[in-house]
């Protein structure tokens, strides 16, 4: 609809909203034909909300409000044939991309999806999403003629390039009404609803603002959050307050998700950019994470407001960076270079042969858990004790097996056993999902994966509250740090590096 309508500024302090009456049309082709009307929220009538999404501006239909043409964009539905080619196309509405409508369907007292005539209630919607996973479980009990071809047809059937942006709406309102909810705090919602897909998938919103406000109503912690709402910021205004609201609540590793190049200028280096395709942290999200690089330490993590885009926060200095070598960011929609991978982890071993950590012929088994930052996606969270035989076996089987599938033939010309191509193998996924890394060494021969950015003689540290280690680099006037971004050091991550002498120091971040 144009911007075209007179309305007032709502008074927020008397929580008003606005109404549109729909009065019943004399025809079914007659105009629309409505009225914009104000209300308090304890004395409006009872209403329905609707969610709506945005059409082609070169289609429009009639529509008068408060006794004023309008132009309302209009949107041809689109006959639908065959199971595939219906799923497709719903999951690739542009309505399911919208981010608002995760706060709308979560709240919503009850759901019901209109496309053109027909209108699907949410349960029914809910069972769709369902389906395949419930019928797959089925099949995949059985042992009959025809299970696997079945099993394909299934996939193909209920596979959608757009699927993603479908089922982030239903199940955040699944899991946001289930009856043991208990609430996700603020930096979980927004995190694990903007965080990029493996499938690249990206909420829309036109205000890039409303990346963070369309979900402060998500948040159990709302009320400790809501004061960031405010439309007369820029954005770059909006996002430094997020995440310094984060960082004050002792969300440490919201560090993480500080990534680059940034899209919007004027942030600081420890602000994320949710304009930007952020990715998962390559050590995992830290409510998912079974690293503890800051330990049990008892020094308390204070983060303060130096001056504006400057803060303090304590940690200390674990070493700074010698040596590097080659990016490893591959392409999550296409199947892994297992050569690239295999010459990703002999780079690692490279620099595993200079360290004076690295044992005398375990060169190679290192090489592998920092190419894998020590399987976080994999292990145990205690990988000690006797447990710690299995987790090296399991290592040393996942190279050998990525080697079969590389080189399926063996130098004496016979194929060798077990190579059968799977990206099922754990050690292609922890490989194939890590994102703008470079393995480095650093002065004391530590070996970590980190930013593809960094440089020789940035500092590796960690922060007392944070899950994982961070990489900064020294300002040129000597007076701060610029964030680089987080990092995987080997043997640091469950809190060795407080073992012995620690000297904390508070680093100021801009």
């Amino acid at each position: 609809m144009d911007n075209g309508i007179d309305y007032e500024a709502l008074g927020v302090d008397r929580r008003q909203i606005r109404l549109v009456r729909l009065p019943p049309a004399p025809a079914a082709d007659s105009p629309l034909d409505c009225a914009l009307e104000t209300f308090t929220r304890t004395t409006c009538p009872e209403y329905a909300a609707l969610s709506y999404t945005w059409g082609s501006e070169a289609s429009t239909v009639p529509l008068r409000v408060n006794d004023k043409a309008c132009r309302m964009l209009h949107d041809d539905e689109e006959h639908l044939k065959g199971m595939k080619k219906a799923y497709d196309s719903l999951c690739r509405r542009s309505y399911w991309k919208r981010l608002w409508i995760l706060q709308e369907f979560a709240i919503a007292s009850h759901v019901s999806v209109m496309c053109g005539s027909a209108m699907l209630p949410y349960d029914l919607l809910l069972a769709v999403q369902q389906s395949a996973g419930r019928v797959r479980e089925e099949i995949e009990k059985r042992q009959t003629p025809g299970r696997d071809l079945l099993l394909e047809r299934l996939y193909t059937n209920y596979d959608s390039p757009s699927r993603s942006f479908l089922d982030s709406v239903v199940t955040r309102r699944a899991r946001f009404r289930a009856e043991d909810y208990e609430g996700d705090l603020f930096f979980q919602v927004l995190t694990t609803c903007l965080v990029l897909e493996r499938d690249y998938n990206i909420p829309q919103t036109s205000d890039p603002r409303d990346r963070v406000f369309s979900l402060l109503y998500l948040a159990a912690d709302v009320d400790e959050i809501k004061g960031i709402v405010d439309y007369s910021k820029t954005c770059a205004e909006v996002y430094h307050d997020t995440a310094l609201a984060l960082l004050k609540q002792g969300n440490v590793d919201v560090l993480s998700y500080s990534q680059f190049p940034k899209e919007i200028e004027g942030l600081p280096t420890w602000a994320p950019d949710w304009c930007m395709p952020v990715r998962n942290p390559c050590n995992q999200g830290p409510w998912y994470s079974k690293f503890s690089a800051s330990g049990d330490s008892d020094e308390k993590q204070q983060v303060q407001e130096v001056s504006r885009d400057r803060l303090s926060i304590k940690g200390f200095s674990v070493d700074t960076v010698k040596k590097y070598g080659k990016v490893w960011n591959p392409d999550w929609e296409k199947p892994l270079d297992r050569e690239a991978a295999l010459a990703f982890i002999d780079d690692i071993k490279e620099l595993c042969e200079l360290s004076p950590r690295v044992r005398a012929n375990e060169e190679l088994l290192d090489a592998v858990r920092v190419a894998t930052s020590d399987g976080a996606q994999y292990g145990e969270e205690d990988v000690s004790g006797q447990l710690i035989a299995n987790y090296i076996a399991e290592f040393i089987w996942a190279y050998d097996r990525l080697v079969k599938l590389v080189n399926p033939i063996g130098e004496d010309g016979k194929p060798q056993e077990d190579q059968t191509p799977s990206d099922d193998d754990w050690l292609v996924r922890a490989i194939h999902y890590l994102h703008s890394r470079r393995p480095f060494l650093t002065s004391t021969g530590f070996l970590g994966l980190g930013p593809s950015h960094m440089q020789e003689g940035d500092e590796v540290c960690i922060f007392y509250g944070g899950k994982t280690p961070y990489m900064v680099r020294p300002e040129k006037d000597g007076e701060g740090y610029g964030l680089v971004g987080e990092t995987f050091l080997y043997g640091v991550m469950h809190g060795e590096a407080l073992k012995g002498e620690v000297n904390s120091k508070t680093y100021i971040l801009q």
